[in-house]
């Protein structure tokens, strides 16, 4: 079954017209009605319902949808083979992965790790960077070709996919007996760690609580810190309760518990951008496919919220 017939099946349920299949494939009709008979004859199936109203729009039967569904996933097969084979042979140049601070716990190396399993014959390094809005720095400049932030643009320069939910869970001292869920109320009353000023889950964690009827000053703050890694490590020593993102949540971090707070839902996403007006390598196409593909997606939802 050759693709191009695939591509001309495509096309008719697309354009759910012969004229229109031809028109779009630059065949003749007589030639897609011949390409369909013989897409038919070959499967043994009756793919379109013909009727007698000319302009009535095609039908597919249901052997036509199941057969569509197929051919789509065959052309995207052979697209991606034609472009790893592409970039297979490509001048080897390595692909620079930019990084904020969060993502850099363990998002960053995660999928660093399963894109060289992978694809062990392209070159991939991360780079991290002071902050999530540093990204877009990085990327204008051409110092990496994607990013992984969760801060979003204000221009239309670049293009953002929604990478992994990432929401902020509450760390607690192993020293502190609580439920595994517990009320806003019941937080007030906790020692609690908060992340430096303008930083993001800060922010957040405000908006929230005014949603609730509550504000920061009502919190029983003992700490301020700088970073996740700062806030994890004072719940660590015992110090205190505090959110952080729960992709920098490490698999050896055992020396704190995560409690649910249920009327308190803190989260944000992680985002893989690229610079638009950057036309993208062969090896770059591969790496956009496998990073923002749903196995990957997956992979990495796994690995981060434990």
């Amino acid at each position: 079954m050759r693709s191009e017939a695939l591509a001309v099946f495509i096309a008719i349920a697309q354009c759910r017209s012969l004229a229109g299949a031809a028109r779009v494939c630059h065949l003749s009709q007589p030639a897609v009605s011949s390409i369909l008979a013989g897409l038919e004859e070959e499967t043994g199936c009756r793919l379109v319902e013909r009727k007698s109203r000319q302009r009535t729009p095609l039908e597919l039967t249901r052997s036509g949808e199941i057969f569509l569904a197929y051919a789509q996933s065959a052309q995207t097969l052979e697209q991606q083979m034609r472009e790893e084979l592409s970039a297979l042979h490509e001048q080897q140049t390595t692909l620079i992965l930019g990084s904020g601070p969060t993502s850099s716990a363990l998002l960053l190396p995660r999928l660093t790790q399963l894109f060289r399993r992978r694809f062990p014959h392209i070159p991939l390094v991360g780079k991290a960077c002071p902050s999530s809005a540093d990204v877009y720095d990085l990327l204008t400049q051409g110092g990496c070709c994607f990013g992984l932030t969760s801060y979003l643009p204000q221009e239309d320069r670049f293009g953002l996919h929604p990478l992994l939910r990432d929401p902020f869970v509450l760390v607690v001292p192993r020293s502190i007996s609580l439920p595994r869920t517990i009320s806003c109320r019941e937080l007030l009353s906790l020692p609690l760690i908060l992340r430096e000023e303008g930083c993001y889950s800060l922010q957040l964690l405000r908006e929230k609580l005014e949603e609730l009827g509550h504000s920061t000053g009502e919190l029983n703050v003992v700490l301020q810190v700088f970073g996740n890694s700062a806030v994890k490590q004072a719940a660590a020593m015992g110090m205190g309760c505090g959110f952080v993102a729960a992709s920098s949540i490490l698999p050896e971090d055992r020396s704190f518990r995560q409690v649910v707070v249920s009327d308190l839902t803190l989260e944000r996403w992680i985002y893989l951008a690229w610079y638009r007006q950057r036309e993208r390598t062969a090896q770059e196409e591969t790496f956009f496919r496998f990073a923002s593909s749903p196995t990957t997606a997956k992979a990495l939802s796994t690995a981060s919220l434990k």
